[in-house]
């Protein structure tokens, strides 16, 4: 079972940016991607508040979301990637690591210990990227 205190960032790396993304992520597969980049695009620069992309060429990604639905989580980083070229980092080819995290919300589903950001993610009304 997965708890938010699993998806923690490594005390050896750098949190630049948590950006909450309204919605539920998209897998790369869906036919809705131009209206969802943009909104993902939106509210990254929302967030970031014009802050110049990150020049880092190691750069990890941490994508945490919950659902009720069963889903490839390898399916849904590649659009959010993408969105945020330009915005938090210059290429995505700086992106050397992508941790992406489906939280199940089924009958097996058990968290302990809730905190603020574990309730944002239950609402299932907005997902996580750290970066």
């Amino acid at each position: 079972m997965a708890t938010l205190h699993d998806v923690k960032v490594p005390s050896n790396r750098q949190l630049w940016y948590s950006l909450w993304i309204p919605g539920r992520p998209l897998s790369s597969r869906s036919k809705k991607f131009k209206p969802y980049a943009e909104r993902i695009k939106a509210e990254a620069r929302k967030q970031v508040q014009g802050r110049q992309p990150l020049s880092s060429p190691r750069i990890g990604v941490e994508i945490i979301f919950a659902t009720r639905e069963p889903g490839d989580v390898d399916n849904v980083s590649k659009r959010i990637l993408d969105a945020l070229k330009g915005i938090v980092y210059h290429d995505d080819n700086q992106v050397l690591s992508v941790n992406c995290v489906g939280l199940r919300l089924d009958h097996s589903f058990y968290a302990r210990g809730s905190n603020t950001v574990f309730q944002r993610l239950l609402s299932g009304k907005e997902f996580l990227v750290n970066i």
